[in-house]
């Protein structure tokens, strides 16, 4: 029983890493491509709520801010989720599946988005 616990702990801190991981790699891609098309090409911001972080507190520190709310409200909520609804049939993998996934494909998809909009590729 104990080896049991103690994989599934395993198992829920590698799915947690990975997902926080793979969360935290596709919003840093799409800070530095949105940092790169700002300051390279004729590239505007359209997210009004990027436009007055950037506006109060600069480019990158704004940025940077609004980057590190959102990752914080995503984890915050998808492990809520995950220690409350963890152990019904959805379980927890999947849970965190839905959480990172769709927040970490955005965030990828806005990246390629800015590289080719700045001309980057």
């Amino acid at each position: 029983m104990a080896f049991g616990t103690r994989l599934g702990s395993w198992s829920a801190r590698r799915q947690r890493s990975v997902g926080i991981g793979a969360l935290v790699a596709s919003q840093s891609l799409d800070v530095v491509t949105t940092l790169y098309g700002l300051r390279t090409a004729d590239v505007v911001e359209l997210n009004p709520i990027a436009v007055a972080a950037m506006a109060a507190l600069g480019r990158f520190p704004g940025l940077l801010l609004l980057g590190s709310v959102t990752l914080l409200g995503i984890v915050l909520v998808t492990e809520s989720a995950t220690r409350r609804w963890g152990g019904t049939v959805l379980g927890a993998a999947r849970l965190r599946l839905l959480g990172y996934g769709p927040a970490t494909a955005i965030s990828l998809l806005a990246a390629v988005n800015n590289a080719v909009v700045s001309g980057a590729i």
